[in-house]
């Protein structure tokens, strides 16, 4: 009979999976809704790859794919970690990027509050254009009523005159 020795695979379940949900945590990680499962799945991976390589360190076996594990599953929690805090920021990063590219935006709501001030200031408008009718008429009365008042007082002055005259008349009559 052959003697044949087998040789006991300490670690290596763990260090393959550890890759496996290092690798699927990593690419979760990176979907921005999803970073949870990231986190989740990325702590697995550190977990299963510490296993790994506690093992492996035992029994001196190779540990790369536990390391592998390790670091995929803690770069996964990093970066989800870090979209779920750009995700909770994104509005005050949006609000802070773009702030001056929406001012027309507030410009256009104080347009519409002051609506009714402009709204007014156009009957002013047009209460002033009535209004220079207005005066424009009465300066047009007022010169007609000067000329008839020129007329009257000419004609007054006339009749004074003649008056004068014929006083005049009377008084060298009797001389």
């Amino acid at each position: 009979m052959e003697n044949k020795t087998y040789r006991q695979n300490n670690g290596q379940g763990f260090a393959i999976a550890g890759l496996i949900i290092g690798i699927f945590s990593l690419l979760f990680a990176i979907i921005p809704c999803v970073g949870v499962i990231g986190i989740f799945m990325g702590s697995l991976a550190v977990v299963f790859g510490s296993l790994a390589v506690s093992k492996a360190n035992a029994q001196n076996d190779p540990k790369g794919m536990g390391i592998a594990g390790i670091a995929l599953g803690g770069a996964a929690i990093f970066i989800a970690i870090l979209m779920i805090v750009l995700l909770v920021n994104s509005k005050n990063i949006f609000k802070d990027t773009f702030k001056d590219k929406f001012e027309w935006v507030k410009n256009f709501e104080d347009l519409d509050e002051n609506f009714e001030e402009i709204h007014s200031l156009d009957e002013l408008e047009s209460a002033l254009d009535h209004l220079e009718g207005v005066v424009d008429s009465i300066e047009i009365e007022v010169d007609s009523a000067s000329n008839a008042i020129k007329k009257e007082v000419k004609a007054a002055l006339d009749e004074a005159k003649i008056e004068i005259k014929n006083a005049k008349k009377q008084k060298v009559e009797l001389e």
